[in-house]
C-alpha cells in the first residue's frame, strides 16, 4: 500500500467534507493510504523522514486511521470519519451527533443497522441522507448514515463487533 502526504489544500478539502461534525482543527499531518483511506500522524518525525523510512521499509500503516474519502454508487464524492477519528477529535465534534439508547447500542455493537424510535426520527430528521456520529451516553461508538426510514446504516468494522 502506498502512502502519500496530503498537501494543505487536500487536507482542508477533507476537513471541509467532514464539517458536518463541526469545525475540526488539527495540526496533524494527513496521509492518504491506498485508494480511500485517510490517516493522521502527530509524532515527532518530520515528513521527509517518514517518506525516507517508507521508501526503504514499505510500512503499510503510519499514524491513526482517521477516515475515508470515496465515491458513492451515484458518483458523488463522500467522506466519513472513522471511530478512531471520532475519539481523536471528540472535543471538537458538535454537529450531526445521534444519541442512541442501551438497547440500540447492543444492536450496534453486534453489527446491526439501528432503527431509531419515532421521537429520535423527529429529533434527527434534518440529518437524513447524511453521515452522523453515533453516541451512547458519553462515548462515540461509530459513524453511520441516516436513511429516510430512520435507520442508521452502520460502518462499524467487523473486528470491533461483539460476536455471538
Amino acid at each position: 500500500m502506498r502512502i502519500d502526504l496530503m498537501n494543505k489544500s487536500k487536507k482542508q478539502d477533507f476537513l471541509k467534507q467532514v464539517s458536518y461534525l463541526g469545525e475540526i482543527k488539527t495540526n496533524a499531518l494527513f496521509l492518504s493510504a491506498g485508494k480511500e483511506q485517510i490517516r493522521i500522524y502527530t509524532g515527532g518525525l518530520h515528513t521527509d523522514d517518514i517518506m525516507k523510512i517508507w521508501r526503504h521499509y514499505p510500512v503499510e500503516m503510519a499514524g491513526l486511521y482517521f477516515g475515508k474519502e470515496f465515491i458513492d454508487r451515484h458518483g458523488n464524492k463522500e467522506s466519513r470519519v472513522s471511530l478512531d477519528g471520532l475519539h481523536a477529535m471528540k472535543d471538537q465534534i458538535n454537529g450531526n451527533v445521534v444519541e442512541i439508547d442501551s438497547m440500540q447500542n447492543d444492536l450496534w455493537f453486534r453489527g446491526n443497522n439501528v432503527e431509531l424510535t419515532y421521537e429520535q426520527k423527529e429529533q434527527y430528521k434534518k440529518m437524513v441522507g447524511q453521515f452522523v456520529a453515533v453516541k451512547h451516553k458519553t462515548d462515540f461508538v461509530g459513524t453511520a448514515k441516516l436513511n429516510e426510514q430512520g435507520i442508521l446504516t452502520s460502518f462499524l468494522p467487523k473486528e470491533r463487533r461483539i460476536k455471538g
